[in-house]
């Protein structure tokens, strides 16, 4: 006898979304994020999506992972961002705490995500450096002990820029 139901065992294959988490209402659960186009190498706010969270929603980072019932409980996730490389070849990286679900605001993320009769609800949210086709600027530093070239603007992603 076959059952049809929507338990996790029986849902078909999450779809994923790229784009900068621009907005969340903690009050309704819900994050806005808008998309990056790998096609057309931007961002496109006017296509942003609402999706539905849980609090069992997965939170994973570069250094860790969490929930957003932990996040937003003030749990914090470790994370970091490279910001260059050496003349030597070694990475350089700024090492820093996601304390809040506000601190996920311009980050750039790939939500997991089941399409529902309502709003999309993201089964995972994963935290990215860089999207496909995304570049960033680099400078280059020269100091008498080393020489390193970093990337300009490596941060948090732009929110509402065409």
């Amino acid at each position: 006898m076959v059952v049809d139901c929507d338990c996790p065992s029986h849902r078909a294959e999450d779809s994923s979304f790229d784009g900068c988490l621009c907005a969340f209402d903690e009050t309704q659960r819900q994050i806005q994020v808008e998309p990056w186009i790998k096609d057309e190498k931007k961002w496109v706010p006017s296509k942003a999506r609402t999706f539905r969270y849980r609090s069992s929603t997965d939170v994973e980072g570069h250094e860790s992972a969490t929930t957003m019932e932990n996040l937003g409980s003030g749990k914090s996730m470790k994370m970091v961002r490279i910001t260059g490389i050496t003349a030597s070849g070694k990475l350089a990286a700024h090492f820093f705490d996601i304390e809040s679900l506000k601190a996920l605001v311009g980050e750039r993320v790939t939500v997991h995500f089941m399409e529902t009769s309502e709003l999309p609800e993201a089964s995972k949210i994963e935290l990215q450096y860089l999207f496909s086709g995304e570049s960033m600027p680099a400078r280059i530093r020269i100091d008498p002990g080393e020489s390193s070239a970093g990337i300009v603007g490596s941060g948090r992603c732009p929110c509402g820029v065409d």
